[in-house]
């Protein structure tokens, strides 16, 4: 649907990510809604790993 949007009418982009970004947070509110415990520990766990794997290159700060 987005790509038929987008190519018929180019100026459209910037109205999908602005439903992007609504729908997402409406899933972040859902999400962090229903989160349990372990799913919070699960979470900061994941960033953790990440920002570690930042940290092997160099110029990008976490």
């Amino acid at each position: 649907m987005a790509r038929m949007l987008l190519s018929s009418e180019p100026e459209q982009l910037e109205h999908l990510k602005q439903a992007r970004r609504m729908f997402e947070c409406g899933l972040v509110r859902v999400a962090a809604e229903n989160a349990t415990a372990q799913d919070v520990r699960d979470l900061r766990e994941l960033v953790g790993e990440q920002r570690s794997a930042l940290r092997r290159f160099p110029g990008i700060r976490s």
